[in-house]
């Protein structure tokens, strides 16, 4: 994945939570960053 998700994912050590996680980044950050751009 981009955006680092998957990074950020491996740092938690719960079983689930580094795939809901990475779902949730993969979903958000490509929103956010053409957003941060915009107001940056």
């Amino acid at each position: 994945s981009l955006y680092g998700g998957t990074t950020i994912a491996l740092t938690i050590p719960n079983g689930e939570s580094p795939i809901v996680l990475q779902t949730i980044l993969d979903g958000i950050l490509p929103k956010l960053i053409p957003l941060g751009l915009t107001l940056g």
